[in-house]
């Protein structure tokens, strides 16, 4: 199963309600979940992915339950308009293993309503890279959260997981 469709099953085997989805790039998992969703978020840090992405929802899903907007991992506390979500998504988006992982974990829970949850699906290079997994773990336990992984979905070179914050 290739990365996009791990993570979009994960997402709707979670919820059908609000999503947000982190490092989108120009398409991302918007052909997976937008219309599936009640509604779908795409933040991403360069202009040019997300002009992109808003293209293809207009022409694809007129309906307007989406939004896009440009920024970092480090903007969302600071995007106030933006309504929580029951999901975030992230895939290959490394800021949740390597540099300043706490930083990345806070402003994903601040982000998620009450009993959210976080998917990320990380594919590596070679069969799971060693660093990856122990990284991510402590990562995740250094900032409170609990997780379950999904091999299914990660397959031999990913590592593919739900993670919440512990309330």
């Amino acid at each position: 199963m290739d990365r996009h469709s791990a993570a979009a099953l994960l997402v709707t085997g979670l919820t059908d309600g609000s999503v947000l989805e982190l490092g989108s790039g120009p398409r991302g998992l918007a052909p997976l979940l937008a219309g599936r969703v009640r509604r779908y978020e795409a933040l991403d840090r360069s202009p040019r992915a997300t002009a992109a992405l808003t293209t293809w929802l207009a022409e694809h899903h007129p309906d307007g339950a989406w939004g896009v907007r440009t920024g970092d991992l480090t903007d969302l506390p600071g995007q106030a308009d933006l309504p929580p979500a029951d999901v975030v998504v992230a895939v290959n988006v490394n800021a949740f293993w390597t540099g300043a992982t706490a930083d990345a974990l806070a402003a994903v829970g601040g982000h998620l309503r009450p009993g959210g949850a976080l998917v990320l699906v990380l594919e590596t290079p070679d069969p799971v890279d060693a660093r990856v997994r122990p990284a991510l773990h402590a990562a995740l336990a250094d900032a409170g959260w609990r997780w379950q992984e999904h091999p299914e979905a990660g397959g031999p070179r990913g590592v593919a997981l739900v993670a919440r914050p512990v309330a």
